[in-house]
């Protein structure tokens, strides 16, 4: 499911799991294919959250999860997790490795530019232009020429 139902998150905390784990997996694990991988997604997380990680670092170690699923781990080597989390959230989930490195090269791409904007404005302006950078750069030429900062959030 796209979004998880009320009803598997409340039997995934009534099995025991966490809130805040329940939430952390149906952040990053927001399309599972189904309530029984939502639910491996959950107690995962469950059992980081035991072990002392905090959230962020939980989302990180699912991310790394969700990747190898879809056998494309190594993107965490070479862009910035929470940029590879934003693309996916923006897909309703969706991990497509071409999309995603795309996305990032972007980024990258446009901070190397020297953009003074904001890290997520330049996200909000590359998803807008749908990964065309020459859009994206025409966005952000635009926002600064009108000298409003946080117009594409």
């Amino acid at each position: 499911p796209a979004e998880w139902s009320s009803e598997l998150r409340s039997q995934l905390e009534a099995m025991g799991v966490r809130p805040e784990a329940v939430a952390v997996a149906a952040d990053v694990f927001r399309a599972a294919a189904s309530d029984d991988a939502a639910a491996v997604a959950a107690l995962a997380a469950e059992s980081l959250f035991e072990s002392g990680l905090g959230g962020d670092q939980v989302a990180e170690q699912l991310l790394r999860l969700l990747l190898e699923e879809h056998e494309c781990a190594q993107l965490l080597e070479l862009f910035d997790g929470s940029d590879l989390l934003f693309q996916i959230r923006a897909s309703a989930g969706c991990v497509d490795a071409t999309a995603l490195t795309i996305f990032c090269t972007g980024l990258q791409g446009l901070a190397e530019m020297g953009f003074a904007e904001t890290r997520a404005e330049i996200r909000h302006a590359l998803l807008r232009s749908n990964g065309r950078h020459e859009l994206a750069v025409q966005m952000l030429l635009d926002v600064q020429q009108a000298g409003e900062g946080s117009t594409l959030t």
